[in-house]
């Protein structure tokens, strides 16, 4: 599914009406009864529906739900955030057609009722104040609306989204309404799934309008939802007569004394994804921590430096001819980032130069030597959390820029950008952004990171190009965290081995249809 920006919904509301002559008037009122149809399905015992309406054509779908609502013999009140005058095309339509149904109304500015406070649970908001065409700070009466419902704590459900959210970012620029759900028309914006506006949407529930799916391929998407749906047509079914030599032999580098752990659990999630072999390199102090409880791993190290609590370039010519015969490489979990390291790590990128994954300690390198850039293959995977997004591209704000962050660094370098995180994204080379639906708050423990690097080798192990890699592998690992977070009761407990043992149900939910 396509997430659009304003930009590409006006065009496709234009298209509707210049190009097939469809009434703008019936997107407007078939917008407001499908909002008003879920309100009554899934809000049936709501006492009072308190509605919110803008001047724009966002009140006029506020206009509509009203309308419909009362007409289903429900108590409905109305404020305006501007005089009804000011209505204009098809809002002043909906506003004339609301007349005489008795819909109590007020305009703003007035006193609110004391009951909104009192009775709070008695109302339910239906936030159509503004639409998708917000792009600055708000003022005057929408904002002192907002300001004033803010205060009163009444669930709200949003309409296209909440009030004062720019469809086209992911930032948070004003003061919002959160809601509890937001109904949004056609297809998700970015608002809806990129942080931190996200977190002021709640559920988000997408109703179909009628838009012809011919009129919504000639937008020029390239921002689309990663969910099952998708995942599932990614998905290959693995044939039956495969051996581990057909499913490839991941090879993982990195670990060290004090962090044998990380390197352990991205061996094992490359098996449990599905590579046929697993190996992974690191230093001989942290050989018998990598073994302990994972005997299906393969753990190879340099006899060059066995007291050495990094890897370095002594390692190097290991490293180097255990190679050949090696269908992904994963570098960066546990590795460090002495001095010593960045020659490594450079040897390394020099000896592979095929797409690889580069995580943790790696990116850290990256970050600190930018010379090493150079060496980084095309198409690789860089899976970096925002702090490490924030060291590779200083100059940017990655907390409230995520979506441009990422697709930044993956056009210009000409990667696969895994920014991790709440609604992770995968921004690929070619200009497309995906952004995750699966996963959850549990998922941010140690180790999880790990897990999903450990994935993403796996899955290039077996054939998958990186951009396939990429979005597959993040959709499971979000899924398999949701699953863990099932099993054991509360996010709070989700811990990244137990991530990694619920991947084998989160591939099977692929399956089903296939």
């Amino acid at each position: 599914m396509m997430i659009a920006n304003t930009a590409q919904i006006r065009k496709a509301d234009e298209l509707m009406v210049t190009d097939h002559g469809y009434p703008s008037l019936l997107l407007m009122e078939t917008a407001g009864r499908k909002a008003a149809e879920w309100l009554l399905a899934h809000r049936p015992n709501t006492h009072i529906y308190y509605v919110l309406a803008g001047p724009g054509n966002n009140g006029g779908d506020g206009l509509v739900i009203a309308r419909y609502l009362h007409a289903a013999g429900k108590t409905v009140q109305l404020l305006l955030s501007a005089d009804p005058s000011g209505y204009k095309g098809d809002a002043l339509l909906q506003w004339q057609a609301l007349q005489g149904a008795g819909v109590y109304t007020r305009i703003w500015p007035c006193s609110l009722e004391r009951t909104l406070e009192t009775h709070a649970h008695d109302y339910l908001l239906i936030d159509a104040l503004l639409g998708t065409g917000v792009q600055a700070e708000l003022r005057g009466s929408v904002a002192e609306i907002i300001a004033a419902f803010g205060r009163l704590k009444i669930p709200t459900v949003a309409i296209d989204l909440p009030s004062g959210l720019s469809a086209d970012t992911g930032e948070r620029r004003n003061d919002v309404l959160p809601a509890q759900a937001t109904l949004t028309f056609q297809c998700p914006k970015v608002c809806h799934y990129v942080y931190p506006a996200a977190e002021r949407c709640g559920e988000v529930v997408t109703l179909d309008i009628g838009i012809w799916p011919s009129v919504m391929r000639k937008l020029g998407a390239q921002r689309f939802l990663l969910d099952g749906e998708m995942s599932r047509l990614l998905y290959r079914q693995r044939p039956d007569d495969g051996h581990k030599g057909t499913f490839g032999h991941a090879f993982s580098v990195g670990g060290s004394r004090a962090y044998a752990g990380a390197i352990a659990l991205t061996g094992m999630a490359a098996l449990q994804t599905g590579a046929g072999l697993s190996t992974v390199f690191t230093t001989e102090s942290a050989r018998c921590a990598t073994y302990a409880g994972n005997p299906e791993l393969m753990v190879a190290t340099s006899s060059q430096a066995s007291e050495a609590e990094w890897l370095d370039s002594s390692a190097l010519d290991a490293l180097r001819a255990l190679l050949p015969g090696k269908s992904a490489l994963a570098l960066g979990p546990g590795l460090g980032n002495e001095a010593a390291t960045c020659d490594f790590v450079k040897g390394l990128l020099q000896a592979w130069g095929r797409p690889m994954v580069i995580d943790a300690d790696g990116l850290n390198v990256l970050a600190s030597e930018p010379e090493l850039w150079r060496y980084v293959p095309q198409y690789s995977i860089l899976t970096p959390h925002p702090g490490e997004m924030a060291r590779l591209l200083p100059w940017h704000d990655v907390k409230v820029q995520r979506i441009e962050c990422a697709e930044h660094l993956a056009q210009v370098k000409q990667v696969v950008v895994v920014l991790k995180g709440a609604g992770t994204i995968v921004a690929l080379p070619d200009g497309k952004t995906y952004v995750n639906c699966s996963g959850n708050q549990g998922m941010a423990t140690g180790g999880s990171g790990d897990v999903l690097t450990g994935m993403l080798a796996g899955l290039l192990a077996q054939g998958y190009s990186p951009e396939v890699a990429a979005r597959l592998g993040v959709y499971l690992h979000g899924r398999a965290g949701d699953l863990c977070k099932e099993a054991v009761g509360a996010a709070e407990a989700v811990t990244a081995s137990g991530i990694a043992l619920h991947i084998g149900k989160a591939i099977q939910e692929l399956t089903i249809d296939n």
